[in-house]
C-alpha cells in the first residue's frame, strides 16, 4: 500500500511543479475604451513577452513570473501581479507628458 501512495504523492507533487497557467485579457485605453493593438506585455526584469492582437487581446503561458508589465507608445507603463490569476483586463492611461519628437 506504501509504494501506491509514495507513486500517487510523487505524481502530483511533479504535476504541480511543472503545470503552467495561462493569463488573458484584453487591453484597453483608459480615456476612449477601445482596444489597443500591438501593446508590448513583458515579464518583469526579463525579455519574455507577448503582444496584443488586433483587437487588443492576449494570451501568455505562466510558469513561475510573478509580474507582468504593460507599455504602449504615448501611454503610461502599467504592472500587474498574475499570481493566482487567469483572467486580467488592463487599462492603460494616457501619458499626458508625452510628445513625439520629429
Amino acid at each position: 500500500m506504501k509504494p501506491i501512495l509514495l507513486s500517487i504523492g510523487c505524481y502530483w507533487r511533479a504535476r504541480s511543479l511543472f503545470a503552467q497557467q495561462i493569463v488573458s485579457g484584453v487591453v484597453t485605453s483608459s480615456d476612449t475604451k477601445e482596444t489597443l493593438p500591438g501593446v508590448n506585455i513583458v515579464v518583469k526584469g526579463t525579455t519574455k513577452g507577448v503582444i496584443t492582437d488586433l483587437d487588443g487581446n492576449f494570451i501568455r503561458l505562466q510558469a513561475d513570473e510573478k509580474v507582468l508589465q504593460f507599455s504602449y507608445t504615448g501611454y503610461e507603463t502599467s504592472e500587474i501581479e498574475v499570481s493566482g490569476r487567469i483572467s486580467s483586463n488592463i487599462e492603460l492611461k494616457v501619458n499626458v507628458n508625452y510628445s513625439m519628437k520629429l
